[in-house]
This record gives structure tokens, sequence and C-alpha cells, in this order.
């Protein structure tokens, strides 16, 4: 999971989107480089990604009513039955989908 955020944010990032500015507020230091539901709502991210992306991401890693991935794996509270093929195919969807989207310049 950290590493898809950092790829993800890395890559938003090189796209022009200000992924450390859209933190600052709410009490965020400046210096805060995490993916949050935020980033995924914010119309820098739904026009550089696309609305169902970003959407898609949310509700996996961060909706209460989705999967909360990212909060189970970073508090500690992920049970081993959810580390299973059907979550990792999630997560390997996510990296293909953003790699599909890039172009060489």
């Amino acid at each position: 999971m950290p590493r898809f955020e950092s790829l993800f944010l890395h890559l938003s990032s090189g796209l022009g989107i200000d992924v450390i500015g859209l933190n600052s507020g709410k009490g965020i230091s400046a210096q805060t480089k995490t993916l949050s539901e935020r980033h995924l709502e914010s119309k820098e991210f739904k026009e550089q990604w696309g609305e169902d992306l970003c959407e898609q991401i949310n509700f996996v890693l961060f909706r209460p009513l989705g999967y909360k991935l990212r909060h189970k794996i970073a508090h500690g509270e992920i049970a081993s039955g959810e580390c299973n093929f059907y979550n990792a195919s999630l997560m390997f969807y996510f990296y293909v989908v953003i790699l599909s989207r890039l172009k060489k310049k």
C-alpha cells in the first residue's frame, strides 16, 4: 500500500498537481506527503486521473463503507483473512490502470 501511494503521488506531482499543497490546512503539516481522501476528491486529481478512478481508489483505500485498506494496514488493524488474492488483485488493478494512462514524452 505505501508503494502504491508513493507512486500515485509521484506521478500526480509529475503531472503538475501540487500534492503537498492539497494537504495543507486542517492542521496537516505541509511536509506530509501521504495520499488522502482530500487528494482524491480534489478537482485537480479528478481532472488528471478521472472521477471514476479517484472514486474507486477512495472506496478501496479510505471510505468507511468501503474496504478502508489503507487505514487498516497503516494502523495494524487488518485481519489475516483480508490479506487475500481479491485485495491483492484490487491493488494490482490500480497499478495497471495508472500505468496504462502514462505516455512517454
